[in-house]
């Protein structure tokens, strides 16, 4: 893929909607520019909705394999550590998601695995950099394996295997930006798919073994 057009979906990555403008690339003519942007429309990556730009549904399949390390899309489920965020009084932490796919929607705290990082590492290292916690003095326990696989019609958008993490945190620990306790029992609303089948299976107390979700 051509690097321009690679930036524009790496910028759409962490965007619902953009302007034409919002897109381009530092030092890159109109031209040229406007080129790959009706190239990625064309393929079928981005559309145009009320005069902004968004991802089409093979976009949101970019987003769910995209690696912002790497830069680069990865063909493989992702490996995450997925942290139950508890208050002591069955509350979880739910936060709002900052990336496609799903953007704007309600999510767990949740983060790719690290090359040499144990899941409890991961876990750890999430909680530090999306709540500004400490985790020493808290205990962090994996308990569970979730395989969570999201289909839009033909297309698979998201594919991660989840490795869940509990910990239960003070009443005044920080929450970080765009989160808040809420009852996993009750109905929130705009949740990201699969969460809420997460959610349910955390609040009935079906903790243990390996769960396969598929949402279509």
């Amino acid at each position: 893929m051509h690097y321009i057009q690679q930036y524009i979906l790496d910028t759409l990555v962490f965007s619902e909607f953009l302007r034409n403008r919002d897109m381009r690339p530092p030092r890159v003519e109109s031209n040229l520019y406007q080129y790959h942007l009706k190239e990625l429309q064309k393929d079928g990556y981005i559309k145009k909705q009320d005069g902004l730009y968004t991802l089409s549904k093979k976009g949101l399949k970019y987003a769910g394999s995209h690696s912002t390390t790497l830069k680069k899309p990865r063909q493989q489920p992702t490996v995450l550590a997925i942290t139950f965020i508890e208050d002591g009084a069955g509350n979880i932490l739910i936060r709002t998601k900052q990336r496609q796919p799903f953007i704007g929607m309600k999510s767990l705290f949740m983060g790719k695995m690290h090359l040499d990082e144990t899941v409890i590492e991961t876990s750890q290292r999430e909680f530090t950099e999306k709540t500004g916690g400490k985790p020493e003095g808290l205990r962090f326990e994996q308990f569970a394996t979730a395989h969570v696989v999201v289909r839009q019609e033909d297309c698979i958008i998201s594919d991660y295997i989840g490795l869940l993490v509990r910990v239960v945190v003070p009443t005044d620990a920080p929450t970080g930006p765009d989160a808040m306790f809420m009852d996993p029992s009750t109905d929130i609303l705009s949740l990201s798919p699969g969460i809420r089948q997460l959610l349910d299976m955390y609040a009935n107390g079906d903790t243990f073994g390996e769960h396969l979700i598929e949402i279509q």
